[in-house]
């Protein structure tokens, strides 16, 4: 399997994918760089095609180019200055890196997709991750918390923006997802969630390297690839496993199977180093004594 980060344009593979994605194959790329890429990946830009145009640069999501990620930790670390613009971009980035991998290792994935008409929830998927942040105010966290009184508002918030807002639903409207974008709002499709918000997704990947590449910590440049397998399933939806205890695998997806993610043995030790490295970085800079005691002060001056 390619690597995306081994390439030196990675272009050429992202518009093969798109190609297959929207059924065309005069498809054109824009790019956006990112520069936490850098010393990670030989080619340090985000491709999308040129059909997603409206929905890059909406008022709505550039407004988080506005935000600071890291809240307060700036008057600790002078290179804690990005903002959630940039990591909705870089998590758009690593969720079409996701479905790449997918489209390039699993012909089963490719068949079940086309067989079921499911493209355009995969499309719906990488703008759902595109705009997850769209809902954040300023000092995020902060203000959610000691005004707001609701950590984690910004996600409602978000889902009504993305399903109401009229510029941003226009943009929806022009690629034809409206239906999709709202199931994937509402369901679990294709066994997304688990690698959008889990122990090990796309917004930790993303902002975990991203803080550390501006205020420093573990290095998250690599992480580790699943890939898609067939699973038999008990009638309670449970996967079916041996006397040994292992997952019984199946050759074909049918009413008694169903999918399920797994990583290979040798990845283990990267999962144990990005857990690891993920304990680290809480520890060491979001949850220290001093950030905790800014982040305080701050939302009682906002709260008055």
């Amino acid at each position: 399997m390619v690597r995306l980060e081994d390439l030196q344009n990675k272009s050429e593979l992202v518009h093969q994918y798109y190609s297959w994605l929207f059924d065309n194959n005069e498809i054109t790329l824009e790019k956006s760089h990112d520069p936490s890429l850098i010393g990670a990946y030989r080619d340090t830009y985000i491709y999308y095609p040129s059909c997603m145009h409206d929905l890059f640069n909406t008022q709505s999501l550039r407004r988080l180019g506005r935000i600071n990620h890291l809240g307060s930790m700036f008057s600790k670390y002078i290179g804690a200055y990005h903002t959630r613009l940039s990591h909705s971009i870089g998590v758009f980035g690593r969720k079409q890196e996701e479905h790449i991998y997918l489209w390039q290792q699993n012909p089963e994935f490719i068949k079940y997709i086309e067989d079921n008409g499911l493209k355009k929830f995969l499309i719906a998927e990488e703008i759902k991750m595109l705009y997850h942040d769209v809902g954040h105010l300023p000092f995020s966290h902060i203000t959610e918390q000691q005004i707001i009184g609701q950590r984690g508002i910004h996600e409602e918030i978000g889902k009504e923006i993305l399903l109401n807002d009229d510029e941003v639903s226009t943009a929806v409207s022009k690629l034809g997802i409206t239906h999709e974008l709202r199931t994937v709002l509402e369901q679990n499709i294709l066994n997304s969630n688990e690698h959008d918000e889990g122990n090990i997704d796309v917004d930790r990947m993303d902002y975990l390297h991203r803080d550390a590449v501006h205020v420093g910590g573990p290095n998250f440049n690599r992480y580790p690839v699943y890939s898609r397998k067939i699973a038999k399933i008990n009638p309670d939806g449970s996967y079916k496993k041996s006397a040994a205890g292992n997952i019984v695998l199946s050759d074909n997806l049918g009413d008694n199977s169903a999918f399920i993610d797994v990583y290979n043995c040798s990845d283990f030790s990267k999962i144990e180093e990005f857990l690891n490295g993920r304990e680290t970085q809480y520890n060491n800079k979001y949850f220290h004594s001093s950030t905790l005691a800014r982040d305080t002060i701050l939302g009682l001056v906002l709260s008055k």
